[in-house]
């Protein structure tokens, strides 16, 4: 982790993924401690952001200066 934090840290990519779990979570994580950018596409509307739980983890991308993307409407 160390490795790619710094990695990150100096080139400022920015982490686009589907946010889905384990690897997708992991690299959304290292950008967000390397205060680089970071992008989610959900796999549903933003305000049924799916699955439920990972709700609070997507409002942690936008505090964090990312954002959080969706082709469905909000509520699909």
């Amino acid at each position: 982790d160390a490795h790619f934090l710094e990695a990150i840290r100096r080139t400022q990519v920015c982490v686009a993924s589907g946010g889905a779990r384990g690897l997708d979570q992991k690299a959304h994580w290292l950008a967000l401690a390397a205060g680089a950018p970071t992008v989610a596409f959900l796999p549903s509307g933003v305000a049924q952001a799916f699955p439920a739980p990972f709700r609070t983890w997507f409002e942690r991308i936008v505090a964090g200066g990312g954002a959080v993307l969706s082709e469905f409407a909000p509520r699909e």
